[in-house]
């Protein structure tokens, strides 16, 4: 595949997972699909990490850290509406 199609793909997975977490609130396709996207790399394919800009590399592990999240907070919803009702409490 060209990069020209990986970024639309990316892209799409990206939109896909802002939807179904804006929309309908279901933290496991956020994972899933921000997940997926990975697949679909948008930045030059065969460069090495090491060699990446700053930016693309915080965009990934941004990236990272959010799939982690939400596949921890769709692990324990529990978690999720204890951390807000503790936040309303207070």
């Amino acid at each position: 595949m060209t990069n020209r199609f990986n970024v639309f793909f990316y892209l799409g997975f990206i939109a896909l997972g802002c939807y179904s977490i804006l929309a309908k609130g279901n933290w496991s396709e956020l994972a899933s699909h921000w997940g997926i996207a990975f697949l679909f790399d948008p930045f030059k394919v065969n460069q090495p990490w090491g060699q990446r800009p700053l930016w693309q590399r915080v965009v990934l592990l941004v990236q990272v850290l959010v799939v982690l999240m939400a596949a921890l907070l769709a692990a324990f919803p529990d978690f999720y509406s204890g951390w807000l009702a503790g936040f309303g409490n207070q």
